[in-house]
């Protein structure tokens, strides 16, 4: 499901096959840490494209994220994400 959402968005398929090294997951989890849109967030699970992009889902109390990241020159970038809020009551 979350491959296919990830093609419908952003036109890309994602699979659990590792084309990436560890340092390359710790450098996407850092990404979406640090930049200002998914501060919040907690990085989960990692699905890969390709060797320079990724896909990363996050989650925060209330939101859930889905990031689409690629490796550039000076390291991991987000270049596009979807949010979804969770509203009770």
């Amino acid at each position: 499901m979350k491959a296919r959402l990830a093609f419908l968005r952003f036109g890309y398929f994602a699979s659990d096959k590792r084309l990436g090294s560890e340092e390359d997951e710790a450098a996407i989890r850092r990404a979406v840490r640090n930049t200002p849109e998914t501060k919040n967030f907690r990085p989960d699970k990692i699905r890969w494209a390709s060797s320079t992009k990724a896909f990363c889902t996050a989650h925060a109390r209330d939101a859930s994220c889905l990031c689409l990241l690629e490796k550039q020159a000076d390291g991991w970038k987000m270049v596009a994400y979807f949010t979804t809020f969770i509203v009770c009551g």
